[in-house]
Order: C-alpha cells, then sequence, then structure tokens
C-alpha cells in the first residue's frame, strides 16, 4: 500500500529535486535532428495522402451518386 500524499510529502520531494545537479543532454546536430524528424513526417504525408484520396474519390463519384438516387425515386 503506498503511503498517503500530503503536503509534507510534496515539499520534501520538491526540496530533493531542487537540491540534485541537474544534467544535461547535449544539443543534437541538425543532421541528427532532420534524421530523427523523417519517421514522424513520413506519418503525416501518408495520411495526407490518404485524405487527399478520399476528398478525390467523393468529388468524383458525388454527381453519379447523386443522379442513380434520383432515378431510383421515380
Amino acid at each position: 500500500m503506498k503511503p498517503q500524499k500530503n503536503d509534507a510529502a510534496d515539499a520534501a520531494a520538491i526540496s530533493g529535486a531542487v537540491s540534485r545537479t541537474m544534467r544535461f543532454v547535449a544539443v543534437k546536430a541538425p543532421e541528427q535532428q532532420s534524421v530523427m524528424m523523417l519517421p514522424s513526417l513520413k506519418d503525416v504525408v501518408a495520411s495526407l495522402k490518404s485524405e487527399i484520396g478520399r476528398l478525390g474519390f467523393t468529388y468524383l463519384f458525388e454527381p453519379i451518386s447523386g443522379k442513380l438516387s434520383r432515378n431510383s425515386r421515380s
């Protein structure tokens, strides 16, 4: 069972965190950043490609489906 959280425990944790030394990560070169960005960029391009395809399909076949539904009523 976890101990109950309270203000005293929170204050102790905060003061402990503040007293520790900070470790910083080295800044990545622009080439490294661009390589790391590629997978997410590919996902965005793939989703946009799918969306454009769906929109194109809708605009191409909307007039046909409208005519078909009107003809089937009469």
